[in-house]
This record gives C-alpha cells, structure tokens and sequence, in this order.
C-alpha cells in the first residue's frame, strides 16, 4: 500500500474521530491545507471503478465511509429552513448560507440559500406540488423576493468590506461602487450609522421609516463584521494592528506587507488571521487623503501621533515606492536562496524563491530595472540596493545560458528528467506555453555543443556548463531515431523506447507480433501506458532498457521486420 495513500487516510481517520461522518464536500481543505474533499470523492470513484484493495475498503469501512452519497431528501432540507424560520422569523435566505443546524453558517453544511431559490423556481414553473408549497408558507416562505433599498444599500456595504476589510466609514462618506467616493452616489456612510441606531431603537417607537433592524437584516450585517457599538474607539482597533504590525517589523526589518497578507501573530501568513496587509495600505490612503487634495477615498485622515508610529517602524508611506520595495525584497530573498539573480524567463514568485503562479513577476521587475538604469530613469537608492545583491546591470550571454538553465532546473525538478521535446516552450519551467522560452530547443543545443567539443576538440561549451547540466542527468548521445525518414512510424520512438518496450513484453511472455500487427503495446504513448500497465515511458525506459540486451533486440528487429514496416 502506498505511503500517500496511507497519510491520507490519516487525515481522513482524524476527520472521522472529530466528527463522527464522512460526508464531506468536494472542495473541503483541512486547516493544514490537505484537500481531504477531493481525496475523499477519488476513493469512492476508484471503489466504483475496482480500483481498490480489500485492505483499502477495509480501512474505509473503518471509519464510517460513504461508497454512495445520496442527495439530501427535501424533507431533510426543509427541517433545516424551519429551524432557520424558528430562528430568524423569516426565509429570506442569502443564496451563500450553508449551514448543518438550520440558523448558524458551516462551510462544511448544506446549501439551504440554493435550496431556497430551487423552490421558488419550482414553484414559478408550477412543478412544486400542493403539500410542499402549502408546508413552506407555514414557515414564511415569500415566492417572489423583491430587492429593498436596505438590500441595495447592504450590496454597496459588502463592497466596502470587501475592498477595505471593515466596516469603518466616514460619515460623509458617498459611493456608486461601494469603495469608490462618489459625489453623487448614496449617502453609505449614514446609512451605515443609522443601521447602530435601527438595532437599538425602542420597540414603542417603531415608525415606517425607522422601524427596527429584522434578524435577517442584523444577521447580514454580523457576516460583513458590523461593528454595533458606535462608541467604539477607533484607537482600540487601530493599536491592535499596530502592534501587528510591529512585530511584522521586528522579523522582517521593513513594512512593506504584502496587500493579502493575513497574519494572526504578526509575522507569519494565517488565512485565518487579520488582513494585515490591507490594513497597511488603508493607512498609505488615510496619509494621502490628509496630505493631498483628494479628499475623499474611503478612510478617515490619520493623526499626527498615528504617522509618528508608523514612521518608527520603518513605513514607507508612497505607494510607488512601497510598490518597488515589495518586489525588490523579493528579489533579495531569491538572491540569498540562490546566490545569484540568474532568475529564470517569466519566473512569479509570492515568497522570493519559490514559483507561484499567481505571485508577482520578479524576472520581468529585474529587467525593468535594467532598462530604467540604461535610460537613466532610475534613482540613485535603488541602484544601491541593487548593488547589494549583485545587480548585473548589462545582460551577457552567460547570464542568459543560467536563465535557461534555471528553466531546465524546474523541468528537471518536476519531471525527474530533461529528456524534452524540441518543440516544447515554457515560462515557468514546466507547462508549455506557445509565448515561453524554446527550452527544448535550447537543451538540444546544449547537446550538439557537446557534440562539437569532442569532433573539434575545442571548448565549444564549457567544463562549468558540462558539470552544471550533469547535475540534471543529461543525457549527452542523441538518441536514435528508428527509421523517421521512411514516414513508417505514426510516431517518433526512440531505440530506447522500442527496446524497454520489447523487454517488457518479453518478460510478460507476449508475442510481438499479432496477425500480422506489432503487439498495441509497440505505438502506445506515455498516458496510454499508464492507463493500460500502470508504468510511465520514463520509468519503462529506466526500468527495462539495458546496453547488455540491445543486440539480442536487433537481431528481433531484424527477423521481425513486419515489427517496422507494419506500424
């Protein structure tokens, strides 16, 4: 049994101790990160499909799993929207809520919100039947759901929130997005203040335009973290992510926090923690909004002492320069991961030496700079900091031979071999993208360089780049192509391949030929291997192909020429 598969059982023992059930939804991800979901849904593919052990159902078995999930009954799920109306008074649901007891939100519940709609939309194309409508009327249910000016008004709030991270709006504050200020938008910063009031306003003076806030509006607001007690200082909240920010300081000598970063000890990423990094770039906006005409940008003006803080623990308060310092640290830390800035094409980052797809593209950031220096457009520190870690300011060809070498590196990293085809190009080293580098060509060249060092005996290419490309196992001697030129193969096989291939099936007592054809086995591809042997051409090739038994295999070949000519 596999050692991955066996930790993730664990996980999913773990899951199954804590909570009694395996029903967990797809996209479940475990704190630590695991996708336990999707785990979880395989097992019951691979038990549909026979691809199990007894050992693996029996463990399964174990801990309560679910080889077929049924879809909740609407009984069970209309249980759940009679405990949310016992609760809350009403179904107006917003169609995200998820919930296992029928009131509180649970990412790991049931999608009662979607529910919800389902039935009206059942009920609209008459295909609800007369009990199920009659038993959701009991509880409240409004078959068409009109949008108030509180709902519009709640859109342009959640915005807010989701742009700034709070709730903290100025009074004045007016908006047509909901994060832009717009003199002519809506007043959402009162309306904001007179939601406090609504939640708190005595029962016996209830009037049409100011009734009191229902439990659905009151629940809305909670999940974009209202804040209800008005006298709350905005110093508590603002010493609570300085502090943060502080130790942020401490560890990292610089605050120049990433915008996503979320952190609940003041240095490390926690999803779970508070928005840090936004936090930061509210107080950049809060400096501008005091110091500029722009008046209006969605935050208050920070104080004189508040700038004073902030100003000792390093804060950068252009936004321009904290921009260029946030891609330069990244910089730094590739240089000291590396010891060089030999950063291959097109190489995103998010933590300096590892490649992130959606991080920040620290290759083309360099050669900006380069570009700033020859035009002379940069400033004087930020050549200094750059002559700290070495900056090349002239590219020569050696750097852009390491530039496609780092490529080959993280090809190499992440199939085990540089064993590529011409044609394939990349940007990150291993997807092929049509607009990346032509890394296939360029280990080809490497090879014909090679070549030419021993026919010419002159260093063609040199001992450091021989020994840098053994490091990834290259394999020096182009291999030989069988009969290509006569258009016979569908496909290019290397001597390599054909030879494993024939060892394979040699070993599994198969003939190699059948009516008249080369065995299936002879044309199949990489994914097709795996499909039918479980075996990759990669761990085929290594496993079955050796220089002792090549001569035994020509001479099959040879006798065997429908093998060729037949494919």
């Amino acid at each position: 049994m596999k050692e991955s598969w066996l930790k993730m059982y664990k996980y999913a023992k773990e899951y199954y101790n804590k909570n009694h059930h395996l029903k967990i939804q797809r996209k479940y991800i475990t704190e630590d990160g695991i996708k336990l979901g999707i785990w979880i849904c395989n097992q019951r593919m691979n038990y549909k499909n026979g691809k199990l052990d007894d050992q693996q159902i029996k463990l399964l078995n174990d801990i309560g799993m679910l080889w077929k999930i049924e879809k909740q009954t609407w009984e069970e799920m209309y249980l759940l929207a009679q405990n949310y109306f016992n609760h809350y008074k009403h179904l107006k649901i917003n169609k995200d809520f998820i919930t296992k007891n029928g009131y509180e939100y649970d990412k790991d519940g049931l999608k009662l919100g979607i529910w919800i709609q389902e039935q009206r939309k059942k009920f609209k194309a008459n295909k609800l039947s007369k009990e199920k409508k009659e038993k959701l009327e009991k509880i409240g249910m409004i078959w068409k759901v009109n949008k108030t000016r509180w709902d519009k008004m709640y859109k342009l709030a959640e915005k807010y929130y989701k742009h700034y991270g709070n709730l903290k709006i100025p009074k004045d504050f007016k908006t047509k997005d909901g994060y832009t200020y717009d003199e002519n938008g809506e007043k959402l910063g009162i309306w904001i203040s007179n939601q406090r009031y609504r939640r708190n306003i005595n029962e016996n003076k209830q009037s049409r335009t100011n009734r009191k806030l229902t439990n659905r509006q009151i629940f809305l607001l909670d999940q974009i973290d209202m804040i209800w007690d008005g006298s709350l200082e905005h110093e508590k909240y603002w010493d609570k992510m300085y502090k943060l920010a502080s130790k942020y300081y401490s560890f990292h000598r610089n605050l120049v926090v990433p915008i996503d970063f979320k952190t609940k000890n003041g240095h490390e990423y926690d999803e779970k923690g508070v928005n840090l990094g936004r936090w930061i770039r509210t107080q950049r906006m809060a400096y501008r909004r005091r110091t500029s005409k722009d008046k209006y940008n969605g935050v208050k003006e920070i104080s004189e002492a508040e700038i004073k803080k902030l100003n000792n623990i390093g804060m950068v308060w252009n936004i321009n320069e904290a921009r260029w310092m946030e891609k330069y640290l990244l910089v730094k830390i590739y240089y000291k991961y590396y010891g060089n800035l030999k950063i291959p094409y097109n190489f995103k980052t998010k933590n300096g030496f590892k490649y992130d797809k959606n991080g920040i593209n620290i290759y083309n950031w360099l050669a900006r700079q380069r570009k700033n220096y020859k035009d002379k457009k940069i400033e004087e520190k930020h050549i200094e900091l750059l002559n700290e870690i070495n900056m090349e300011w002239e590219i020569n060809p050696l750097t852009k031979w390491y530039e496609m070498y780092n490529l080959a590196k993280v090809y190499y990293e992440h199939y085990g071999n540089i064993n590529i085809n011409a044609k394939f190009k990349t940007k990150n080293g291993y997807e092929y993208d049509e607009e990346g580098k032509a890394l296939g060509r360029w280990v080809r060249v490497q090879k014909e360089r090679y070549q030419r060092n021993i026919e010419t005996n002159t260093t063609v290419i040199s001992e450091e780049e021989i020994n840098l490309l053994n490091e990834l196992n290259i394999t020096w001697k182009p291999k030989k192509k069988i009969i290509k030129e006569e258009n016979i193969l569908p496909r290019q096989i290397s001597y390599e391949e054909l030879v494993a291939k024939i060892n394979l099936l040699n070993m599994m007592n198969a003939p190699l030929i059948i009516n008249g054809h080369p065995h299936p086995m002879i044309t199949m591809n990489n994914d097709e291997l795996i499909k039918n042997y479980n075996i990759s051409l990669e761990n085929l090739i290594y496993n079955f192909y050796s220089e002792e038994k090549s001569e035994e295999v020509k001479e099959k070949i040879n006798k065997n020429k429908v093998l060729i000519k037949r494919f």
